[in-house]
């Protein structure tokens, strides 16, 4: 909803602006269809050349993503939180090998299955069962620290595999401006052209 709003109010500054200040929207308009090709055009195949297919579809899903909001709501932290407490307090309880069973499978363990956003998430669920499963293969003796690291890694692993869309995006807003400049030289050009014409 807010990036309608935002084209919409972008837009209406835009050229309203320029009509304000004394603009003739005529000749802007008439250009406008051809000059928009022109820069998005070269944009969509600049964006084919330097992604990959993979990168392209994630970028498309990410686009989803932005107009449908935001994935997560109050009650899934909370969910991660309950779902947590409870494999630490039965691995407390009964020890390793009773969790052993819920991490290695997390899709068919009692305790996930209590909370099925949690389980459609599946890189959320990889991590919580990949950091539990160094728990219970070093039986309760792994250095805190080692954990928090491995947490780390595959958080920061996960935020630069989330980010490729965003970075491809930011790349082919760097390259936005030249495009424009093209289009506004083909511009000059095709007026040059038609310079020797009568009005």
């Amino acid at each position: 909803m807010f990036p309608a709003i935002g084209f919409v109010v972008l837009i209406a500054m835009v050229f309203g602006g320029f009509a304000l200040t004394g603009g003739a929207l005529g000749p802007v308009l008439h250009a406008l269809p051809h000059e928009m090709l022109i820069i998005g055009g070269a944009a969509v195949g600049a964006l084919i050349i330097g992604n990959s297919g993979r990168e392209l579809k994630a970028l498309g899903g990410g686009f989803v993503k932005v107009l449908k909001g935001p994935k997560y709501k109050k009650q899934d932290y909370l969910d991660v939180i309950f779902l947590v407490s409870k494999l630490m307090k039965l691995l407390r309880i009964d020890g390793p090998i009773a969790l052993e069973p819920h991490v290695e499978d997390p899709k068919s363990s009692a305790i996930f299955a209590e909370y099925p956003r949690l389980l459609a998430d599946h890189s959320l669920t990889n991590l919580i069962a990949d950091t539990l499963r160094l728990v219970v293969v070093s039986s309760g003796t792994l250095d805190v620290h080692a954990v928090e690291e491995v947490m780390d890694n595959a958080i920061k692993t996960h935020h630069h595999e989330v980010a490729e869309p965003q970075h491809a995006l930011q790349n082919l807003a760097d390259a936005l401006p030249a495009l424009g400049i093209v289009a506004a030289v083909l511009g000059v050009v095709k007026t040059m052209g038609s310079i020797d014409k009568p009005p």
